[in-house]
This record gives structure tokens, C-alpha cells and sequence, in this order.
């Protein structure tokens, strides 16, 4: 396959197969992963393409999917343009949508763009290019809508991890959709003959009430249910009956699961009979998953979970790898070409994957691999080796354990072993024992990591949904102990049987979140027994040493550069930092003001106590010359009283005032309480201002009587 680069101002041609394929400038893609995209597209065959993140996958999916569109258009015959092709491109999250639209606006090609955010009623325009939706959307919606599409599911691993539960079904359900039955017999006797024949039409009676009688019978069944085994409960004997997917013969028929399944999709649509047709969607799931009871180890669970409140059973069916569920419902369609990109492939899972594309791992980390004879022995290696790690790996380090019971006998093996251990460990990275969410040491170590952190913590806190480790800044991650399926583990009954698939996908799940998840470079050091050694042989696939050179990774890590979205994903996954600093640039205003609005109303009360020292002098200096105030005459006194009574009247309005303002005040406080302490130092350097500017405005009456009492005596 040839593959030429020629550059432009803004974009780069790549000619890969006679196809040009556009992309930004100054954007780094993967030319064997717009290959691999290219032949998967002209062969009509599906692919899984492992991808590392921040490295230009968006494009490297993107771009040559809509060049290989633009190519056939210009190509195409009259019949082939009569059959539209579009691009489907399933995203994982809302940070990914509008990374997705911002970074549309960077390539070449300008398609017809439709954004879809429901599951049901699907509206598909026929000029649309490129259709975008997101993963739970897409699996919950009825993929018919998107057939003779390309296909792209972006982070293909997502689903695996988070779909456990493909349908449940309640016994309550089951009683409502009986109730719903009765009423649309009971409006149908209602009915002239003309509105039956057209009601009957769209619901196809016979079929309904045949339905009804089947549901009667397993309602009556659900009662004596009580400490029976699942493969003699009642709903399990409906689907193997009812369904029939065995023909006359007791012989499985694909032909006649094909027929019940689409009588389940047509019916769960439904929606004047909303109980009935979620009825029906959960036996549309169960017809697709109680196929695979032939097989030995099937990927399908029915369990029953009895509700202790309500006091009723509810069936539950749970999946085992969602990407084989997902590829079953894919090959009922017809599609142009499926693509899965994930941070890690199981083609084991995916038989009808035909093109595969693996990166090295060692241009992204090296891994080092240790052995240890015993299981006693890892503490002791593990406090030989850290200080080691410390000094030679930059950022954080994450060393996993396989419970955090664990963790925390390694910590008090460290305390008896080497008291000052820690302090010297220190001196390099600030030491996290687990991270408490409440508690926002999360944030706390996003920022010591930029500088030094290591922390110690279990799988189950690092899985967790809710939980976003900080994986961008984790340069070094060390491998204590496997993760164990134990019978406590909510995913014990489906993978009890294949503990090795369970071990493969914790090792593969912890590297997508720390080494693989926007680093460009890192170290992987696994602690291994014996007896596992095989096992990290098959997952590292040759790519590991067994001896840890602290010289040749502090080489490793000279010429390392961060992620192009390291700063946004650490303004994503944690605002709170953001908001930690305007917060105290907003105190700092707010301060600065303050201290400003203080200085000013000191300057203005000095300026006023100057004034009244003045007024105090001038009238010391009069007395002093003879001017006495028991020396008034009849009409001074008059004048006196008079303005007396004026100052009474006045101090009365004000009070009156002053009232009205506590007042309102007082309601204000009650609403805003935080503001109470602010406003109270405002109301008390108010009052004394006032009181200064009382005395001023009375001594200035006084010295003016003073004036004209001596004028008119002279």
C-alpha cells in the first residue's frame, strides 16, 4: 500500500492506495492506522485498531473515512450514488463531543454534520455526511436506522467496562401489562366494526391474545417461586416455551430465533401499551441471549434478585463481554464497515474482525519486569526497589495493590522495618496513603504530581465510576499484586469460569488509565511470582527487561514532553483547581477593597476630628477675651430655645430614620447571613461618622451664635 505526504499553509496530502486523505497541519497521525482505516473501508470488512490517546486518533479515524466518502463520490456510477453512505462516528462523553466539534472545524473536508441526543424516534437526513451520537444512545437506539453506514465506535472498550446489565424484568411489570391487555379488550368491545378492523390491523389481535394468556399463567407461576433454581423459574420455562427457538424436532433453529425476535422488536413499539412493551424489549434481549445456552461457556447470565422491600423477583440478564454481545446484534445488519478503536484489543472476543492493528508499546513505556520467589518476600523488595523509582521517575507514581488492606500492611511493614523510610522518600514525592474524595485529596495530589507524588492505592478505588484518577500525570506504574477474583466481587458469577480473561482485562483497564491515558512516555515495573510468569509472557508479548536501570530512565524521561491536552484534561476531570483560584483572587479583591475603603474612612475621620479641634480653640480663645455665655440677654435666650427645640426635632427624625434603616437591615441580615459581619463594621464606622459630623455641624452653630451675640453687645 503506497502512502506519499505532501504539505501545504494548512494541510498535509497523504495518498494512501490512490485515495488522498487530508489532514492538519502540524497535527501528529498514525499513517499505518489510516491505512489499516482505508483497507478496511475498500474491502467492505470490519477492524479493531488499537490507538494510544493524544495522539491524533480523532483524525487518524476521521480523516481518511471521510476521504475514502469524498473518493467514492467522485468515482461512483450512477446506481452507487443512488446509495447513500454516511459516517457514524459514537463517542464516549460529553468532554469527548466538544472536543469532537472543536476539532472538526481543523480539517479540510466540510461534510453535512447532524448531532443526535435521543435514543428513540431516530430522524436520519438523507443530505447528512457525518452523523454523531454517543455510545449509550447508539446501543440503546435500533441500529436499522443506521444500516449501510460506516460505522466508528471511539473508545470501543468503554461499553465493556461499564455494560453489565443488558435487560431486567419485574414481576410488577408483568401484573401491569395484563391490566394494560384487559383495557384495550375492553375499549375494542366499544368499538363499531370499521374501528376494529383499523385497530386490529396495527396490533394484530390474535397474536395479543395469545400474549394475554401466556402472561396469566406466568403471573400465576411468579407466587410459588419462592428458593427455586433459576432454570426451573417460571420466566425461564416462558422463554423456552413460548419463544421456541428449538423446532419441531428439539433442534435449535437460527431461522426461528431470527422470527421471535422480530416479533419482540415490533411489539416492544408499542407505546399506547407501555408496560407490554417493556415486556417485550426485555424478551427481545432474552431471545438474543438464551440462543447461547448451547454453548459451553456462554457470555450470558440470568439471575433472578429477589427485592427484600417489595418482596417480589425481578430477572436480570447480565453480559460477560459486551463487545461479542455487540457484535451479535451488528451481524443482523448490514453495514459498510464496522470500526472499533480501543486502547486495548481482544480479537479472541471479535471472530468477525478481520483487520487488526496493534501499536509497540515500548515507543510509549518501558516495562520492567521483577521476580520474586514467595509471596512474603514482595514487601521487602518493594521497600529495597522504591527509593530507586523515586529518584529516577518525574510526576506521580501510582503503586497498585491488589486491596487496600494490602496497602496498608505494607505501610506498617515499612514502619518496622525503617522508621525513617519515609522521610527519606520525601525528600523526593510527597507520600499518599489512598485518596479520600471528601476529603479533596484528589486536588491536593493533581498538584503535588506535577512536582512529586506517589501514592498507594487498590484496583477497586481506581475502577471506580466515580473516581477519576488522575492518570495524565502518572509517569511510573508499579504492579504489586494482581487483582483477585474473589467470591465477594460483583463479577465473580460471570467470570469465575475464565480467571485468566478477568486478569487480562484489570492489567489492560489499569494501563488505559494511568500509562496509556495522554502520556507520552512512562515506565511499567510489574513485582511477579513464579508461577505468573507466563501470564505477564502473553500480555507484554516480549516487551519487558528484567533489570531496572535507573540511569537509562532518567534518560528515558529527558526529552519527554507533555500530552497536547494534558491542561485540559486536568481543568476537566478537576475544575475544583480552577475554581480554588479565582475563588482566592475573588478574596483578594474583595480585601484590597476593604482595606482601601478603611483607609478612606480613617482619612475622613481625621479630617473631621481636625475640624472640630478648630471650633474648640476658637471658643477657648473667646472665653479667654470675655465673652462669657452666662452673660445673655432676654433675646439671645429667646433665639436659644428656639434653636433648641429645632436640634430636639431634628435628632427626632433622624432616630426615626435610623429605625427604619436598622430595620430593613435586619431583614437583609436574615437572608444574607454571610454578610452580616461586613455589614456591621459598615453600619458602626457609619454611626461614628455621624456622631463626628453632629458635633462639627453644632460646635460651627454654637461659635456662629457666639459671633453674633458679640457683634450685637459691641
Amino acid at each position: 500500500m503506497k502512502f506519499v505526504i505532501r504539505t501545504n499553509n494548512q494541510f498535509e496530502s497523504h495518498s494512501i492506495d490512490g485515495i488522498q486523505v487530508r489532514t492538519p497541519k502540524n497535527v501528529m497521525v498514525s499513517g499505518e492506522f489510516m491505512e489499516k482505516v482505508i483497507e478496511s473501508l475498500k474491502k467492505q470488512q470490519n477492524a479493531m485498531l488499537e490507538h494510544v490517546k493524544g495522539k491524533g486518533r480523532l483524525f487518524s479515524l476521521l480523516c481518511p473515512a471521510l476521504g475514502w466518502l469524498k473518493h467514492r463520490e467522485e468515482n461512483s456510477t450512477k446506481q452507487e450514488k443512488l446509495e447513500k453512505i454516511r459516517i457514524v462516528y459514537a463517542y464516549y462523553s460529553k468532554f469527548d463531543q466538544q472536543y469532537l466539534e472543536e476539532q472538526l472545524r481543523k480539517i479540510d473536508y466540510q461534510p453535512k454534520i447532524s448531532q443526535i441526543n435521543q435514543q428513540d424516534n431516530i430522524q436520519i437526513n438523507d443530505e447528512d455526511d457525518l452523523i454523531l451520537i454517543d455510545q449509550q444512545s447508539l446501543l440503546n437506539s435500533d441500529l436499522t436506522a443506521f444500516q449501510n453506514s460506516i460505522l466508528i465506535i471511539d473508545d470501543a472498550h468503554q461499553p465493556q467496562d461499564n455494560n453489565k446489565l443488558l435487560g431486567q424484568i419485574e414481576k410488577s411489570t408483568i401484573q401491569k401489562a395484563i391490566n394494560e391487555l384487559v383495557e384495550l379488550f375492553n375499549d375494542l368491545q366499544k368499538m363499531n366494526n370499521q374501528d376494529q378492523k383499523q385497530f386490529l390491523q396495527e396490533y394484530e389481535f390474535e397474536t395479543i391474545k395469545i400474549f394475554q394468556q401466556r402472561l396469566l399463567v406466568l403471573n400465576k407461576k411468579f407466587d410459588n417461586c419462592e428458593n427455586i433454581r433459576f432454570s426451573d423459574h417460571p420466566i425461564f420455562q416462558f422463554i423456552q416455551d413460548f419463544i421456541s427457538i428449538y423446532d419441531k424436532n428439539m433442534m435449535y433453529s437460527q431461522i426461528q430465533v431470527q422470527k421471535n425476535y422480530l416479533i419482540c422488536s415490533k411489539l416492544a413499539k408499542l407505546s399506547q401499551l407501555k408496560a407490554f412493551a417493556d415486556f417485550f424489549k426485555f424478551l427481545q434481549v432474552a431471545v438474543i441471549c438464551y440462543q447461547e445456552k448451547k454453548y459451553k461457556y456462554p457470555n450470558y447470565e440470568f439471575k433472578v434478585v429477589v427485592d427484600q422491600i417489595n418482596k417480589q423477583d425481578k430477572i436480570e440478564i447480565n453480559v460477560k463481554y459486551y463487545l461479542t454481545h455487540l457484535q451479535s446484534r451488528l451481524e443482523k445488519l448490514q453495514f459498510q464497515s464496522v470500526i472499533l478503536s480501543s486502547d486495548f484489543i481482544q480479537p479472541k472476543y471479535l471472530p468477525n474482525f478481520h483487520i487488526y492493528h496493534t501499536f509497540d508499546k515500548r515507543e510509549y513505556f518501558q516495562t520492567v519486569l521483577l521476580q520474586i520467589k514467595w509471596a512474603s518476600n514482595l514487601y521487602d523488595n518493594l521497600l529495597m526497589n522504591l527509593e530507586r523509582f523515586v529518584k529516577s521517575i518525574p510526576n506521580g507514581i501510582l503503586v497498585i495493590f491488589s486491596s487496600f488492606t494490602s496497602v496498608q500492611q505494607f505501610r506498617q511493614h515499612c514502619l518496622e522495618q525503617q522508621p525513617n523510610f519515609f522521610g527519606v522518600i520525601e525528600k523526593y514525592k510527597k507520600l499518599f496513603w489512598g485518596l479520600d474524595q471528601k476529603k479533596n485529596e484528589i486536588v491536593d495530589y493533581i498538584k503535588c504530581s506535577e512536582k512529586g507524588a506517589i501514592l498507594f492505592e487498590s484496583y477497586e478505588k481506581i475502577f471506580n465510576k466515580n473516581y477519576h484518577f488522575p492518570g495524565h500525570l502518572c509517569k511510573g506504574l508499579i504492579i504489586a499484586q494482581l487483582r483477585a477474583l474473589s467470591q465477594n466481587c460483583p463479577d465473580y458469577s460471570l467470570h469465575c469460569e475464565d480467571d485468566i480473561t478477568y486478569k487480562h482485562w484489570n492489567f489492560d483497564k489499569i494501563l488505559e488509565r494511568t500509562l496509556l491515558y495522554e502520556n507520552d512516555k512512562g515506565v511499567l515495573i510489574i513485582f511477579s511470582l513464579q508461577k505468573q510468569i507466563e501470564f505477564w509472557y502473553s500480555c507484554l508479548k516480549n516487551q519487558f527487561r528484567f533489570e531496572y536501570d535507573e540511569n537509562q530512565i532518567t534518560e528515558w524521561f529527558k526529552n519527554d514532553q507533555n500530552s497536547q491536552n494534558d491542561d485540559m484534561l486536568i481543568e476537566w476531570y478537576y475544575p475544583q483547581r480552577e475554581q480554588t483560584k479565582t475563588k482566592i483572587q475573588k478574596q483578594q479583591k474583595k480585601r484590597t477593597n476593604q482595606q482601601d475603603q478603611e483607609q478612606d474612612e480613617i482619612v475622613q475621620m481625621s479630617e473631621h476630628s481636625q475640624k472640630i479641634k478648630k471650633v474648640t480653640k476658637k471658643q477657648n480663645q473667646r472665653q479667654s477675651q470675655g465673652y462669657s455665655k452666662n452673660k445673655k440677654s432676654k433675646r439671645q435666650i429667646k433665639s436659644n430655645e428656639q434653636q433648641e427645640q429645632q436640634e430636639i426635632e431634628e435628632e427626632e427624625q433622624e432616630n426615626f430614620i435610623q429605625q427604619k434603616k436598622e430595620e430593613t437591615e435586619k431583614k437583609q441580615k436574615n437572608k444574607n447571613p454571610k454578610k452580616n459581619k461586613e455589614e456591621q463594621s459598615k453600619v458602626k464606622k457609619q454611626s461614628t461618622l455621624e456622631k463626628f459630623i453632629n458635633k462639627v455641624q453644632s460646635a460651627k452653630k454654637n461659635t456662629d451664635k457666639d459671633d453674633q451675640d458679640s457683634n450685637k453687645s459691641s
